[in-house]
C-alpha cells in the first residue's frame, strides 16, 4: 500500500514538470493547525479535535494565464475526535495522515494586483495514508492502527493567499477543507468518516522559465 501511494505521487510530479516548460510557478513550505472530526453511525458523541499539519507544494501557473494553474501540495496533518459518551473519563481518538492533494487553482484577482498579491481558489482529490491511530484516555493511549485502513480517497477544497515579500519571495496563507469520502475503518459494519479543516501560513519562492516573461 505505501509504495503504491508514492508511486502514485512520483507519477504525478513528473506530469507536471513535463508540463512545466509553459509556465511559471512557485516551491513553498507551511505549518498550520487543523481542526477535525470523526464521526460514524456508532459514534454520536463525536466533537472536533485540535491537531498540527505541515507540509510541502509546488504552483504552476498555466502559460500566459495568471487565471488558471495547478497545485501541488503533500502533508502531514493530525486528525482525530473526542467523544464524550463516558462524562467521567472522555476519551479521544488521534491519527496522523500523510496527505497528497493535487489541485486545480483559480485566480479569483488576476488583474494588475496578480503581479504582487495573489487570491486563488483551490479544489481537487485528496490520496491520504493513516501513519497511525490510537485512542488516549487520561494518560493511557492504544494502538488501533491495525483497525483502520491504510489508503483513502477523498476531496479537499478551499482558498490560498500570496502576497509578495521581494522578488522571489511570497507570503502564503491557506485554508483548506478535506473530506475524506470512504469508510475508514477496515470493518464495514463499523462505520467512520473524517473530516479536516486545516489552516497554515508558508514561505513560497518564485522559479521562472525563459518561455514566461515574468
Amino acid at each position: 500500500m505505501k509504495k503504491t501511494f508514492f508511486l502514485i505521487i512520483a507519477l504525478l510530479c513528473m506530469s507536471g514538470a513535463l508540463s512545466a516548460q509553459n509556465v511559471k510557478g512557485f516551491a513553498g513550505f507551511r505549518v498550520g493547525g487543523t481542526g477535525s472530526i470523526i464521526t460514524g453511525k456508532n459514534y454520536p458523541t463525536a466533537t472536533p479535535r485540535a491537531g498540527l499539519g505541515g507540509g510541502i507544494y509546488v504552483i504552476k501557473e498555466f502559460h500566459k494565464s495568471r487565471v488558471l494553474g495547478y497545485r501541488a501540495d503533500i502533508d502531514f496533518i493530525q486528525m482525530g475526535t473526542r467523544y464524550t459518551a463516558n462524562i467521567v473519563r472522555p476519551y479521544s481518538l488521534e491519527t496522523l495522515y500523510a496527505q497528497f492533494s493535487p489541485q486545480l487553482i483559480f485566480n479569483l484577482a488576476p488583474g494588475p494586483m496578480a503581479i504582487d498579491g495573489k487570491f486563488y481558489f483551490n479544489i481537487g482529490p485528496s490520496l491520504n495514508m493513516m501513519l497511525f491511530a490510537q485512542e488516549k484516555e487520561l494518560k493511557t493511549s492504544l494502538d488501533l492502527t491495525p483497525k483502520y485502513r491504510s489508503l483513502n480517497y477523498g476531496i479537499n477544497g478551499g482558498f490560498s493567499y500570496m502576497g509578495k515579500m521581494n522578488g522571489t519571495t511570497w507570503l502564503t496563507a491557506d485554508a483548506r477543507y478535506v473530506y475524506l469520502l470512504n469508510n475508514i475503518k477496515r470493518y464495514p459494519d463499523d462505520t467512520q468518516h473524517a473530516m479536516s479543516l486545516y489552516v497554515s501560513v508558508g514561505i513560497a519562492y518564485a522559479f521562472k522559465f525563459k518561455q514566461y516573461a515574468y
